[in-house]
Formats: C-alpha cells, sequence, structure tokens
C-alpha cells in the first residue's frame, strides 16, 4: 500500500511545557486497518526519573500514551536503544547504559482503527516531563495512506485544487450579507487566471458520460462508502451525481459538470466557504 513519510531533524528540549509535533498533509484509506509506525531520537532520557511520556492523539481527540515491555508510559525516555519491543544489540559497544541516549522504532497500535482512523488527515504526537527534561533530535512518522489521495497528489496535471476561500463565519448567512456586484481589478484577474488553470488541464477519457469540467466533492474505493457520502449530500439538499472509473473502478462523486470553465470557477467559489467542499476539487474530462 502506498505510504506518507515525514521527518523532523532539529534540536528542542521538553521540558515545563509539551512539545506538539503535527503530521498532516496526508489522507488514510476508507476502510481496513491503518497500518502506522514512528520513530524517535533524543537525548538525557534517565532511567530513575520517571515523569516523561510520549503521546498520540486518537480518533475520539483525545491523547493516550505509547508504552511498550522496556518503555513504561511515565518513563518512556528511559536511556534505551529499541526496535518495536526489543533491544537492539548488533552494535559496539553493546552496553546498557547509553548515558541517556533514546533511540526506538515502534508501531503504533491500532486495532479497530482507534489511534489512526479511516478518512485521517492529521495526527499529533506530543512529548511531556515533569522532572527528566530531555532533548528531541529527530522525529518520524509513517502511516499507509489512501491510493485516491496519492493519485490526486500525483496526478497534478489532470486535478485541480483552488485556494481555499475563507468560511463565512457561523452567525452571517449568505441571505444576508451585502454582497458587492461591482467585481473589483483584483477579482477579475484572479478569475481569468484561475479559468486559464481549468482550460489547460489535461482531459480524462471517461466513455459513457458528457464531457465538461466536473466539480469533485469526493472519490471512493467502495460502493457503499459511495451510497453512504451520496445520501449525507441527498439530506443536506445537494443533488450529487457520480460515475465510475473503469480504469481503477473508483467512483467519483460531483454537483456539477459544464463545458464552461466560468460556471464551474463561480460555482467552486461558492461551495468552498463550506465545511463539507473545503477539498472540492477540478476534473477535466472527455474534451
Amino acid at each position: 500500500k502506498p505510504k506518507y513519510f515525514a521527518t523532523f531533524k532539529g534540536f528542542v528540549e521538553v521540558y515545563k511545557e509539551p512539545v506538539d509535533i503535527i503530521f498532516n498533509n496526508f489522507k488514510t484509506d476508507e476502510s481496513d486497518t491503518i497500518k502506522s509506525s514512528f520513530c524517535l531520537g533524543a537525548l538525557e532520557g534517565d532511567q530513575k526519573l520517571k515523569t516523561d511520556s510520549c503521546l498520540i492523539l486518537d480518533s475520539n481527540q483525545d491523547f493516550v500514551p505509547f508504552y511498550n515491555k522496556l518503555r513504561p508510559p511515565n518513563n518512556f525516555f528511559n536511556g534505551k536503544i529499541t526496535i518495536y519491543d526489543e533491544s537492539y544489540s548488533d552494535r559496539v559497544p553493546n552496553s546498557l547504559n547509553t548515558l541517556g541516549f533514546d533511540l526506538l522504532k515502534m508501531d503504533i497500535p491500532n486495532e479497530n482503527n482507534q489511534i489512526i482512523s479511516n478518512n485521517t488527515t492529521q495526527t499529533i504526537i506530543r512529548f511531556e516531563t515533569r522532572a527528566d527534561r530531555f532533548y528531541l533530535f529527530f522525529v518520524a512518522f509513517e502511516t499507509e495512506i489512501s491510493p485516491i489521495y496519492l493519485e490526486g497528489k500525483n496526478n497534478v496535471d489532470s486535478i485541480l485544487v483552488l485556494e481555499k476561500n475563507k468560511a463565512i463565519p457561523e452567525e452571517t448567512s449568505l441571505s444576508n450579507q451585502v454582497i458587492d456586484t461591482i467585481p473589483n481589478e483584483k477579482d477579475v484577474l484572479e478569475q481569468k487566471n484561475t479559468v486559464e488553470k481549468i482550460k489547460r488541464l489535461k482531459s480524462i477519457s471517461i466513455p459513457s458520460i458528457p464531457k465538461g469540467y466536473y466539480l469533485v466533492t469526493n472519490v471512493f474505493a467502495s460502493k457503499n462508502n459511495t451510497m453512504k457520502w451520496m445520501q449525507e449530500l441527498e439530506e443536506k439538499g445537494y443533488q450529487p451525481k457520480s460515475y465510475t472509473n473503469p480504469k481503477n473502478g473508483w467512483h467519483y462523486i460531483y454537483l456539477l459538470n459544464d463545458e464552461d470553465p466560468n460556471t464551474i470557477y463561480q460555482k467552486h467559489k461558492e461551495l468552498s466557504k463550506l465545511e463539507d467542499f473545503q477539498d472540492i476539487w477540478i476534473l477535466k474530462l472527455n474534451f
């Protein structure tokens, strides 16, 4: 399966205040158990001071501590070199006393996707201590990701994700806003440049559907997930449609298709203000 890797290198003291490292710019698969792991390197982790921990944000938005038989949850940084649940001994000198040097690799326990859930786009690893001051110098995280998401990242010449518009405040509705109907020069230039980008998209061939620019809200490999998302959109008053790409069997849900890129641009600008459509994107089909 495709994977996401990210590394942070540098030097940061962990002492009185927690240190959070955010991992994002990925999306896990829509089904199956998600397998993930992480690596750490740190200095000054003392065995006798049991006040330090390493935690991860789970799917319930709670921080849960990592631990195994060699690294207790309240003394995670304890001067050991470990791979998964075992001490790493293939080294010279092979000494139990590492002078506070910690190096480790661990799988993230993820039974029933309780920590890294399906369709996750971000996680946070937290480091904290009350007395055992330590110094991080390396953090790495990897997780299995959605092949659909990866395709979107790779095919930048055929998929266009426009810059997100600022969301409308909750107490303000579109109907009671005072709208300036005279576009300024900046808006006109922005629309012109964006429409040119839409026109330059590489066309994809999908048999049996009309040619045009498609405003896609989501993609699923599972037909069941496709129907759930379409039902959710219908309950909110939208009229979603879908097509299936015969090359990979993925189901694309869209709200609008039109041969005029200006129409697609305006609809995207309207929808991207709404929370459900923050990642809506444009495809050019059958030109």
